[in-house]
């Protein structure tokens, strides 16, 4: 990942980073999120009821050390969590790209930028959902035996969950028209239900990876699970 790609909130305004590093002086609001979570091998040595001391140790040493050095102006923290540290801070536009690739820092937002307003949110903008859907396999005159079904994933721009469901009526209709298969039956690829709609938060796809579905399960623990943390 380029530090370029920790810097968030330019959408907003239309602009890129290298489009964000062309104005130059204008003063820029930016919110920095240093990396105190960072996994080292000095926090695996420690046990999981160590650990929470030391990371707040380490994410104060981290804020001084911020305090004392920072090049590009007057920082403020938020001091509500020990360990989680958010610090704002008003830069020149020009130097959001270098401060993204500090060590030490997770990722960059941009709040404000001087003489520029944030694109209005539009209401009704299409943006990707994922839609989950159960479909049966159906083959004409089938009584008995075993059917087949498909956990059928379909990606779809639209306005919100119902708009996504509502877009894939067509789709689904196109996706049941029958066909014959190896031994000249007729079948068809019947939607039974929709499972699930997932908001992708994407508003482009990335031809490098986009997560575009996800759900948590559990299951119970088997000896062949076991992570030792190493």
């Amino acid at each position: 990942m380029k530090p370029t790609d920790t810097i968030y909130g330019l959408h907003l305004y239309g602009l890129t980073p290298s489009a964000l590093a062309r104005l130059g002086a204008t003063p820029v609001r930016i919110e920095v999120m240093l990396d105190t979570y960072r996994i080292t091998p000095a926090l695996r040595r420690l046990r999981p009821e160590q650990r929470g001391e030391f990371l707040k140790a380490r994410a104060a040493k981290m804020r001084r050390a911020v305090e004392r050095k920072w090049p590009f102006g007057k920082v403020a923290f938020d001091n509500r969590d020990a360990v989680l540290s958010r610090m704002t801070t008003t830069v020149r536009a020009k130097d959001v790209a270098t401060i993204a690739a500090l060590p030490g820092r997770s990722f960059v937002t941009v709040e404000r930028i001087q003489g520029r307003r944030r694109k209005p949110y539009r209401r009704g903008a299409l943006e990707y959902y994922c839609v989950r859907a159960k479909v049966a396999i159906q083959i004409e005159g089938q009584t008995r035996g075993t059917q087949e079904w498909e956990d059928r994933f379909v990606l779809v721009r639209a306005t919100g969950h119902k708009d996504a469901i509502r877009r894939l009526r067509k789709e689904w209709v196109r996706y049941a028209e029958p066909g014959i298969n190896r031994d000249n039956q007729l079948f068809r690829y019947q939607l039974e239900k929709v499972v699930d709609v997932y908001y992708t938060c994407e508003q482009t796809i990335d031809p490098n990876g986009s997560e575009v579905f996800s759900v948590f399960h559990e299951r119970r623990m088997k000896p062949e699970y076991v992570w030792r943390g190493d």
